[in-house]
C-alpha cells in the first residue's frame, strides 16, 4: 500500500476499527470539528487526514470538511457512506466496545 495511507493499512485491525469509530462519530454528530475528531481517534491531525483519505479511497465514502471562516476551523460530515452500511458499522463498534 502507498506509504501515504499507511495509517489504515488493510492488515491493521486497529486502524480499521479506529477508522470506523471515527466515521461513526462524524455521522452521529451534526458535524465534528478537527479537535473533537482527534479526541475520538487519539491521532494527530495529519494522521486523521490520512485516515479519512484512506476511507475515501478504500470504501468510496464522501467526507467533506466545511470551513468556518468566522471562527476558524470547520467541521467534517459524511455525505455518502460508499460501500459501507452505517447501521452495521454502528453495530460492529458497539460489539467491540
Amino acid at each position: 500500500m502507498n506509504k501515504k495511507y499507511k495509517t489504515c493499512d488493510a492488515d491493521s485491525r486497529v486502524a480499521i476499527k479506529t477508522m470506523l469509530k471515527a466515521l461513526l462519530h462524524i455521522s452521529t454528530h451534526a458535524g465534528i470539528s478537527e479537535p473533537a475528531l482527534r479526541d475520538v481517534t487519539k491521532l494527530s491531525r495529519a494522521s486523521n487526514i490520512r485516515l479519512l483519505a484512506c476511507a475515501r479511497k478504500q470504501f468510496g465514502i464522501e467526507i467533506t470538511f466545511e470551513r468556518d471562516p468566522q471562527h476558524g476551523g470547520g467541521e467534517y460530515s459524511i455525505d455518502n457512506w460508499g460501500i459501507l452500511n452505517p447501521i452495521k458499522v454502528a453495530s460492529f463498534i458497539k460489539r467491540q466496545s
